[in-house]
């Protein structure tokens, strides 16, 4: 995900949004943009059985049936064969402890979950699949089903994935958009068989729904009523708030362009954590509302770059235009780069956030 924004000197944003695609939006002071709370969807790594076995040792399997439904928020199906799917404990895994075999004795299963979806709005889906290689590649072949409501719903999306037998865990991800306000998924194995691929890391998250705000204003820290005028700095505040689903590792990339009536003030950029715009108009720290953290991290040198001409982030701002308090306004700083790493934080069931601020000089 990369957001543009683009700060005009009549407090005026023009921020760039690029989520799969680009979405040009003016907004004065605030912009909301698809908002919505959504249930999140549950146990997409299988950590959680309800029979609350509790192996302590690798390699342990519990065969999971139809008629117990063990598995925390699946329902589980026996389309061919006998014998209960495997619910593995494993060293090999993307995330937790635990993976699913299905495959029997021999038998083919079908796993599947229905979540809360909002219609209309934009979902990624992200799986791991574990071609085994002593399977066939018809054997490792694994089908996924979304459908509107439930197993009886509307077809939306269908596809067989097809890992290589190289006893590796494979990432696949699909974007799909809900009709209804329940959505049907399910993954399953296309032949009857005792071996077969493994599968983990199930997630299901909301694209896109994020909710941004701005302030900008004269600074003005002791309150002394300054002015809009040559040679005075002005306050820019941005926020981004996710109310539901979350960012993937490392792609948030943010970025500010510098209009030519500003120049940039250098050591000003700061990044907050767990704090959305505010109203204040004085300060950093008294213009923000607290929020849950966002998990991410920002902003080391790697994170943060810096641009003469808005389109290549190599610039390093210059040491002759500070003075000796170590305060500087750098002319041929005409947008700054963020790049934030790790992985944002869900914003189900409470918000998470973080807030730019910087200032600027009015030629």
């Amino acid at each position: 995900m990369c957001l543009f924004f683009n700060s005009l000197f009549a407090l005026r944003l023009n921020i760039i949004f690029c989520f799969n695609r680009l979405i040009k939006i003016f907004i004065l002071y605030f912009l909301t943009l698809n908002i919505a709370f959504s249930a999140e969807f549950q146990n997409g790594s299988f950590e959680q059985n309800d029979a609350l076995w509790n192996p302590d040792f690798m390699g342990f399997i519990d065969y999971l049936t139809d008629t117990e439904q063990d598995l925390t928020s699946w329902n589980i199906q026996t389309l061919e064969g006998s014998g209960g799917l495997e619910w593995v404990k494993a060293s090999t895994v993307t995330d937790g402890i635990y993976t699913l075999h299905l495959v029997g004795s021999p038998a083919r299963h079908r796993i599947s979950q229905i979540f809360d979806s909002y219609a209309g709005k934009p979902y990624q889906v992200n799986y791991y699949i574990y071609g085994r290689s002593n399977a066939t590649a018809i054997q490792n072949q694994v089908l996924v089903t979304l459908k509107n409501q439930n197993s009886a719903g509307t077809v939306l999306f269908t596809r067989t994935e097809n890992p290589a037998a190289t006893d590796s865990w494979v990432k696949y991800s699909f974007t799909f958009t809900p009709t209804s306000n329940r959505t049907y998924i399910s993954f399953e194995n296309t032949v009857s068989s005792t071996v077969g691929s493994h599968l983990d890391n199930i997630h299901v998250d909301m694209l896109s729904n994020f909710q941004t705000n701005t302030n900008t204003y004269v600074y003005d820290p002791f309150q002394q009523n300054l002015k809009s005028i040559p040679g005075q700095d002005m306050a820019f505040s941005v926020s981004l708030k996710s109310l539901a689903g979350r960012a993937d590792t490392d792609t948030l990339d943010l970025k500010f362009k510098m209009p030519p009536e500003l120049i940039y003030k250098l050591n000003s950029f700061t990044f907050i954590d767990s704090e959305i715009v505010g109203t204040g108009k004085f300060t950093p720290e008294n213009d923000g509302i607290p929020v849950a953290s966002t998990g991410l991290s920002c902003c080391t040198s790697a994170q943060m770059t810096y641009s003469s001409d808005g389109i290549n982030f190599d610039y390093t701002p210059s040491a002759a235009f500070y003075n000796d308090f170590g305060e500087g306004y750098d002319p041929n700083v005409r947008a700054i780069r963020i790049k934030p790493t790790g992985v944002m934080n869900h914003g189900t069931p409470n918000p998470v956030g973080f807030r730019i601020y910087y200032l600027a000089q009015i030629k």
